[in-house]
């Protein structure tokens, strides 16, 4: 999640204290820190706006600390998935190469009670802080659209990356 706020300023003082984002991905943070550092030989407005940068889950309260109501333009690419445990995303995030269709032969039954567990309590995290997961199947890209609907000003704009086939 990506947000801006736009005001008349130089290229540098508008990175420093305009540019706001939050990803879970750290080599994402890096990619766009890259391509925006090429606006400006002022590593001091590149190092202000890092203070501005979270990388972690932005959908967690107390985390990204991002201002509501504030950002003339809101970028983001949203998770396009549901919040629940499968026994192929736990074994694939645990190291094992494996195929749908496959076989469950060996999976550490423990391990994945709790991986579930802290699934269903992300998913009551998120029910409590965003109204729109309180109906349907609990899909991730619910609170990320309604939290980037809470970050632009009246008036922002709010632009999201989206799946060809939901196009």
């Amino acid at each position: 999640l990506y947000a801006l706020k736009s005001e008349s300023v130089t290229a540098a003082d508008w990175l420093a204290n305009n540019v706001f984002a939050a990803d879970l991905s750290m080599d994402s943070l890096r990619g766009a820190r890259i391509a925006l550092s090429s606006l400006t030989d002022d590593a001091r407005a590149i190092a202000q706006m890092d203070r501005h940068w979270f990388c972690g889950d932005s959908l967690l309260p107390n985390t990204a600390s991002l201002p509501e109501k504030s950002f003339d333009v809101v970028v983001g690419n949203p998770p396009w998935e549901k919040i629940k445990a499968t026994r192929h995303e736990f074994l694939r995030a645990n190291g094992h190469d494996r195929h749908y269709g496959a076989i469950y032969d060996r999976i550490d039954e423990a391990a994945y009670s709790d991986h579930r567990a802290q699934r269903v309590s992300y998913a009551q995290l998120l029910n409590e802080r965003f109204p729109t997961m309180r109906s349907g199947e609990p899909d991730l890209y619910k609170p990320f659209i309604e939290l980037s609907l809470r970050l632009a000003r009246p008036g922002g704009h709010v632009a999201m990356l989206v799946p060809a086939g939901l196009i």
